[in-house]
């Protein structure tokens, strides 16, 4: 996945995820994110997730998720089986 999608996927559930928090559109929400309205409190929370997401795609541990956490119910793989090969 290129680094533009993952920017634009995690823009899209940010936007998604405030205006749930806050009970106000995405529409709303992409307008304070470009500027064109001003609401402090939802652009702090807007840049402190961005910033817990950007620092969660940077850690080294992250390529490990998938393989330790079932997404699918399948039965995850112990973690022995990660580290050895």
């Amino acid at each position: 996945m290129s680094n533009t999608a993952k920017r634009d996927n995690q823009k899209t559930l940010l936007v998604k995820k405030l205006a749930e928090k806050h009970g106000v559109s995405e529409d709303y929400i992409y307008k304070i994110i470009n500027g064109e309205r001003i609401c402090e409190t939802i652009f702090a929370d807007y840049m402190k997730l961005d910033e817990a997401l950007e620092l969660l795609f940077t850690n080294m541990l992250t390529p490990c998720i998938p393989q330790i956490i079932s997404f699918n119910n399948s039965k995850p793989k112990p973690l022995e089986t990660i580290t050895a090969g």
